[in-house]
């Protein structure tokens, strides 16, 4: 049946509700999918603002980051972990998040096996470093291309634009005893952070010293491809976590 004439004319008014109500409803519910739904039942969610942003936009905006809230939450990394926003300069973005957390977010969902995927430049990759360190973060591993080992296709790897894949795990308190890596002959010894960080002194080193133990040709770094924090931070590293 057709709605009342009445709702439909209060609808090209404004808003059934204060939009500070709308914005909360929309953050309550850390559901993109259903805000977007939501925005298409009325023109006045695109009507120009005298200021700011569409109301349709700062909704999307209130699930989305509600919705990022939650995945973390679930995934036990702190949103100050990959607050990235001080890291955005006039070209845009220094680091990102990617991946299944994005699509998580946008979905409103929370997967059971799944991680932090961030995409970063040389230039911020120290400031996001550091972060992680701040944020109890290690340094685990390093590969030296990106590559989906799902699709089969060595071009891809060939062709990738990404210098190289560094591997994060939660930093264990000193003294724990990280589990015994599968492949591994050695019995893994007690975590200590002051040696972690001695660790991530020489991380640099080690990663391009085994990279051109590989390679046909010398791999040579520049100054912002050196793996290491902020000048003056430490940088954690432990290959058994």
């Amino acid at each position: 049946q057709p709605r009342p004439r009445v709702i439909i004319s209060a609808s090209l008014v404004g808003p059934p509700l204060p939009e500070s109500c709308l914005r909360s409803v929309a953050s309550f519910s850390g559901n993109p999918p259903g805000i977007y739904s939501l925005c298409l039942s009325s023109k006045v969610f695109h009507m120009p603002q005298p200021h700011g942003p569409l109301l349709a936009t700062k909704l999307l905006r209130e699930a989305l980051k509600s919705s990022l809230h939650r995945v973390l939450k679930h995934l036990e990394v702190p949103a100050a972990a990959v607050g990235f926003a001080d890291l955005t300069s006039p070209t845009g973005p220094g680091a990102v998040l990617s991946g299944s957390t994005m699509v998580q977010v946008v979905l409103g969902e929370v997967w059971k096996a799944a991680d932090i995927d961030i995409f970063c430049t040389a230039a911020a990759a120290r400031a996001v470093r550091s972060k992680l360190v701040q944020n109890g973060f290690t340094l685990a591993r390093m590969h030296n291309n990106y590559s989906d080992a799902g699709n089969g296709m060595l071009a891809y790897s060939l062709e990738s634009k990404v210098h190289h894949v560094e591997g994060w795990a939660t930093t264990p308190p000193d003294g724990e005893i990280p589990d015994p890596l599968e492949g591994w002959a050695d019995e893994p010894r007690p975590f200590k952070f002051a040696t972690a960080c001695t660790y991530g002194e020489t991380a640099s080193s080690y990663f391009y010293g085994s990279l051109n133990e590989l390679a046909p040709f010398s791999c040579r770094k520049t100054a912002d491809q050196v793996i290491a924090a902020l000048p003056g931070e430490p940088l954690s590293y432990n290959y058994q976590l």
